[in-house]
């Protein structure tokens, strides 16, 4: 059992615990990051899937241009031969997605993701 006598020490307990999940969990380095709560300031995106890249872009690095991303992950179907690519269940990274593409202001970019969204959300 960990004794926590104040508030502080419950926030260093809490922030060392999710910077030892980060370490296998990009999306949650990512999501510190974004946060300014890591020392960490890139994540390797080179072996990761597109919409991997996308998610943790989005959130990391605001000047990054995806468009040509997003447009090709707009693209893909939800689920392939009746199984759920894995991105349909992911709330946090489909959000990271949609403020990204929010606060882009592109027209074209808005209503494929609407369309996209609605093929697996209600």
């Amino acid at each position: 059992m960990v004794l926590i006598n104040n508030k502080f020490e419950l926030r260093e307990f809490l922030l060392n615990k999710l910077h030892l999940f980060s370490r296998s969990n990009n999306f949650l380095k990512a999501f510190l990051i974004h946060l300014n709560l890591s020392p960490i300031t890139e994540i390797d995106i080179s072996n990761l899937t597109n919409y991997e890249k996308c998610t943790i872009e989005s959130l990391i690095n605001k000047e990054v241009d995806l468009h040509n991303e997003l447009v090709r992950l707009f693209g893909q179907a939800a689920i392939v031969d009746g199984t759920p690519r894995p991105w349909v269940m992911d709330i946090w990274g489909l959000l990271s997605i949609k403020i990204y593409v929010d606060n882009l202001k592109d027209l074209e970019l808005t209503e494929k993701f609407k369309i996209w969204i609605s093929s697996f959300l209600p």
